[in-house]
């Protein structure tokens, strides 16, 4: 977007526009991509702005050419603006405006004191001077033995719809304060289903040993869910198809960063001003986790399941809820004994024809068609009842006796009475198959 050496303190808070000559007007909305190098805009490392898309006023008339403008202030949030018709005469100007995103370029600013590499360049005409601190170095190291590390922006795309959706608006922050309100929910969102899945390794492998570890499940915010996520790992049952690859997050250095994080976040709801932190580092680290520990599973619901003919077998569609808006275009073909209802979220393994109900910790809240997909997380459970919040609004359901989904409630107890697995929660013989 700008000459890499161009210093972009020189135009900040100055308008930068470019005129553009598309093949047809944008009449009902207008798609845009602001990319580092590539024109792909499906290259997600060179993407800029999540958000890409501005509605068009009715009865616009347009000038031949649409107007790009940028404006980008000291803290590198840009906000764009797209000008449709140029005032003149009595004619009104017709714009519209872009949400504002985040732009990693660099100002002259001071930075903290710590141990750092120095690398200097002695060139013909001009010398270059390179500042890299030793954490950086040693997370850029990591992250190139490390096979599948994914950033941010990838992660909006491929975790599970209720971790995808809070990464996302964390990454679409646009200065220090929106990463902060986006911060907390992002990071127990992860945690939390990091715990889940943790969990049903748990009671599926522990064998007769008794224990009630969910019974201490006190509420959905980072402390309590990370301390039964702890323990469920310092267990070391035998087996499980997802905690040996969640228990590297007890290694020393992840447990520190967790730790401080949930510092953080505690300092965040109480008001304080939080210690400088590296939000996106320990995003990255638990986001990467989940998707390791998901390799080969798919997220999502099943609907229009129905019983075909005369037989034992049921028909109907797995909708992979991946990434972080729907509605969700991946569908597979799905055949086998089960039935599914269409507010359960599920895991499913085409490999293993295997599905994992993640009942009681997660619902649907809305059916049919997914244009406004909502799904609910599991936030506190008691004798009386259980509460749930859904992921982005923060909508509350009360569930107890006398509710149309009271069983979600008596499963959630269920399991706070005693650690045990659920009836009917891991299915075999799911067969999937992908549909043209």
């Amino acid at each position: 977007m700008l000459h890499s050496a161009q210093v972009i303190q020189a135009s900040i808070d100055k308008p930068l526009r470019w005129k553009v000559r598309l093949p047809s007007p944008p009449k009902r909305h207008l798609d845009y991509y602001f990319l580092k190098s590539s024109l792909d805009f499906n290259d997600l490392a060179s993407l800029h702005n999540v958000d890409h898309r501005a509605f068009t006023p009715a009865k616009t008339r347009f000038d031949a050419q649409v107007t790009v403008e940028l404006t980008v202030d000291e803290n590198g949030s840009a906000y764009p603006r797209f000008v449709y018709r140029h005032a003149h005469g009595e004619l009104d100007e017709i714009s519209v405006s872009g949400n504002p995103f985040y732009m990693d370029m660099t100002t002259l600013e001071a930075t903290s004191i710590g141990e750092a590499y120095l690398g200097l360049d002695f060139g013909t005409s001009n010398s270059s001077v390179a500042y890299v601190e030793r954490d950086a170095v040693r997370v850029f190291t990591q992250r190139a033995g490390e096979e599948g590390w994914r950033e941010l922006s990838d992660l909006c795309n491929t975790l599970p719809y209720p971790v995808a959706y809070p990464i996302a608006r964390f990454v679409a922050g646009s200065n220090e304060r929106m990463l902060q309100e986006a911060f907390p929910e992002a990071f127990e969102s992860t945690l939390h289903m990091l715990m889940v899945l943790a969990y049903i390794d748990y009671c599926a492998n522990k064998g007769k040993r008794d224990s009630s570890i969910f019974k201490t499940f006190s509420k959905a915010s980072a402390g309590p869910t990370w301390g039964i996520l702890r323990t469920l790992i310092e267990k070391k049952v035998k087996g499980g198809d997802f905690t040996p690859t969640i228990s590297r997050l007890l290694n020393s250095t992840a447990q520190t960063q967790i730790d401080s994080a949930i510092e953080v976040i505690n300092d965040l709801k109480h008001h304080r001003v939080p210690a400088q932190f590296d939000y996106h580092r320990i995003l990255g680290l638990v986001g990467n986790m989940l998707g390791r520990a998901l390799n080969g599973w798919s997220f999502g619901f099943f609907e229009t399941v129905s019983k075909r003919g005369f037989g034992t077998q049921y028909k109907g569609l797995f909708r992979v809820a991946s990434g972080s808006h729907a509605p969700f275009i991946q569908a597979l073909s799905y055949e086998g004994q089960q039935v599914f209802s269409e507010q359960e979220a599920v895991l499913v393994s085409p490999e293993r024809s295997m599905a994992i109900r993640l009942s009681p910790f997660y619902f649907w809240t809305t059916r049919g068609e997914r244009e406004n997909a909502t799904i609910a997380m599991l936030d506190s459970t008691e004798s009386a009842k259980s509460t749930y919040r859904t992921v982005g609004t923060g909508a509350r359901y009360e569930i107890g006796s006398g509710h149309e989904l009271v069983e979600l409630h008596e499963m959630c107890r269920y399991v706070a009475e005693q650690d045990r697995e659920i009836t009917g929660q891991r299915c075999d013989k799911i067969l999937l198959s992908g549909r043209a």
